[in-house]
């Protein structure tokens, strides 16, 4: 079961380094602060999996909600792989 499917309107958007996932209107449920410095420029939630993908100009990272504790969504970089070989840095 995917923990954001719990709300119809999921929504996520980005500013700076981070990204919010709202959940019914006006509600916050979650910013997460992304490790790189660099800012967020693009990002896509996928809300039957619950995955979020963001991406700088450089980086291309997931996310996966890993569940709830003390009413708390808890979210973690989730590996992938890339298609087309080696990402240059």
């Amino acid at each position: 079961m995917c923990v954001l499917s719990s709300s119809v309107n999921t929504q996520a958007y980005i500013t700076g380094n981070a990204f919010s996932i709202l959940g019914e209107p006006d509600t916050l449920v979650q910013t997460v602060y992304d490790d790189d410095e660099q800012p967020l420029e693009a990002i896509a939630l996928d809300e039957a999996s619950g995955k979020i993908a963001v991406c700088t100009h450089d980086a291309v990272r997931v996310y996966k909600p890993f569940g709830l504790e003390d009413d708390a969504l808890r979210v973690g970089l989730y590996p992938f792989c890339m298609d087309g070989g080696e990402q240059e840095r």
